[in-house]
């Protein structure tokens, strides 16, 4: 991504320009800060493709996916993709962002017959943990491409 501001309304950028590498994917966001009173040129351009959407696998879990009881969390984690998910990790973490904890996510198949394919994971917490806007994190190895990220995380009451 190039950025850079446009003086002479030509729509291409005359100043310093600013590039960077962002990923873009499906419900992914950019952030993008606009100076004021000048008209910025954003320019797009593949680096490299990915693995088009639709041949994703993708690990989701929600709110209503993480119980707590005392020191146990139970999670329910789902494949939600059009590909069976590789073995991949569920992690707690602290309000700043610290790993607490991880576990591994088995391998699940692509829920094709539209019934849920789930993983039920249970994880200890370390004594003394604060919960409140502590987060679940799952993810794939590698941070490989998923149908979205959106559903991969859940902050903590």
């Amino acid at each position: 991504m190039s950025v850079g501001t446009d003086a002479n309304g030509d729509d291409k950028a005359d100043g310093p320009v600013t590039t960077s590498q962002v990923p873009l994917e499906r419900s992914a966001s950019v952030g993008v800060t606009f100076a004021p009173r000048q008209t910025m040129v954003l320019d797009f351009e593949l680096a490299q493709p990915s693995l088009a959407v639709e041949r994703r696998a993708d690990l989701g879990v929600g709110v209503d996916d993480v119980r707590l009881n005392g020191r146990q969390l139970s999670v329910t984690v789902h494949s939600l993709g059009a590909l069976a998910t590789p073995a991949g990790r569920l992690e707690v973490r602290d309000l700043s962002g610290r790993v607490l904890t991880q576990v591994p996510i088995p391998p699940l198949p692509a829920p094709l017959d539209l019934r849920p394919k789930i993983a039920e994971l249970r994880v200890t917490l370390p004594a003394g943990f604060a919960m409140h806007g502590s987060r679940v994190v799952v993810g794939l190895p590698g941070d490989a491409p998923e149908v979205t990220r959106l559903n991969n995380e859940v902050v903590l009451p």
